[in-house]
């Protein structure tokens, strides 16, 4: 079997928009040894994995795991 048939990624980080198309504010999530943290201005805290998925993502970014 061809070992790339069925490849994993992982999500590791998302950037987040809130407002228009004509301003707004950007945040992000990303993982850092598997705790996630919430980035926002000068402000760094832990969050919930369950916290990141949300209707402000806006690039998502996930890295390829080994099968």
């Amino acid at each position: 079997m061809n070992p790339n048939a069925n490849p994993h990624y992982e999500l590791y980080a998302i950037s987040n928009h809130y407002g228009s198309v004509g301003g707004g504010h950007y945040t992000a999530y990303a993982k850092n040894e598997d705790k996630w943290y919430s980035f926002n201005d000068s402000s760094v805290s832990g969050v919930n994995a369950d916290k990141v998925k949300g209707s402000g993502a806006y690039i998502l970014f996930y890295r390829r795991r080994p099968n």
